[in-house]
């Protein structure tokens, strides 16, 4: 009777072992399985991590060179800036004074002009008066009056060359004058087109920064998020630890079902 009670628990306790053989291999395999997902999981998370660092430094990289790029053209557009406000300054100073001095010279053209024009009259007028005076005097007298008035004549004569050159110099000297001022004006033109595209050149880099800086933004965001890799790692140990634990005490449980099996079996042949 002894034999039988103490068969009955055997049994009992091979039962239970079995059981919780069974129970401890399901939650061996699932917590593998776990650490599987968890392992597969976080080499996918490394690789992602791997290529964001990459991408997160060739942005950097580029931000660099996008900065660099758009220092150098705000330096020259500073500097272009202040190269066209001192020579449009003189430009502008020596255009007033060219148009001061084509206007002063316009002016004298037309006094020459008065001038020329008033000898002429009086050259005709004296022509008049000789020919009057040959007709009315006799030929002492006239001789007289005629070597006068040729004396007078040759004088006017003089005079308005003397004055027609002075239009002529006073002519070129405008022309000169509008045609430097034309040209100041198309040097002033032409800075302020290159400074235009410079203008729009540093826009458009600085376009490229704004849309760079969102760009590693948005990296530096991902980057955050893969911090996670940390936890996954110690969790993955963690699961790897309780997984060997797991073995151990199943290796544990089936040498204890083996001795009971080993136990038991010499009872049942009895």
């Amino acid at each position: 009777l002894q034999y039988e009670v103490e068969l009955q628990e055997a049994l009992q306790r091979a039962n239970t072992a079995l059981s919780n053989e069974q129970q401890a291999k399901r939650d061996c395999q699932e917590q593998a399985k776990i650490a599987a997902e968890a392992q597969s999981k976080y080499e996918r998370e490394l690789m992602l991590h791997s290529s964001d660092v990459e991408a997160l430094q060739a942005v950097k990289e580029q931000v660099a060179k996008n900065s660099t790029i758009k220092q150098q053209l705000e330096e020259a557009a500073q500097k272009a800036e202040s190269t066209l406000r001192e020579s449009k300054a003189s430009w502008e100073e020596r255009e007033r004074a060219l148009k001061d001095e084509a206007s002063k010279l316009a002016s004298r053209c037309g006094d020459l002009e008065k001038q020329s024009q008033l000898l002429h009259e009086q050259l005709e007028t004296l022509s008049n008066k000789m020919m009057a005076s040959m007709k009315e005097s006799g030929s002492g007298a006239l001789n007289i009056s005629l070597s006068e008035e040729e004396k007078s004549q040759e004088q006017m004569v003089e005079i308005i060359r003397f004055i027609r050159r002075e239009k002529e110099i006073a002519e070129t000297r405008f022309e000169v004058a509008q045609v430097e001022s034309l040209r100041y004006r198309q040097q002033v033109e032409h800075l302020e087109r290159e400074l235009h595209e410079l203008q729009q050149s540093l826009n458009a880099e600085r376009e490229k920064v704004q849309v760079t800086a969102k760009t590693i933004a948005q990296h530096e965001e991902l980057m955050k998020k893969t911090e996670t890799m940390n936890v996954l790692i110690e969790t993955n140990k963690i699961l790897r630890e309780e997984k060997e634990k797991l073995e151990q005490e199943l290796q544990q449980m089936q040498a204890k079902v083996r001795k009971l099996e080993a136990d038991i079996l010499p009872l049942q042949e009895s």
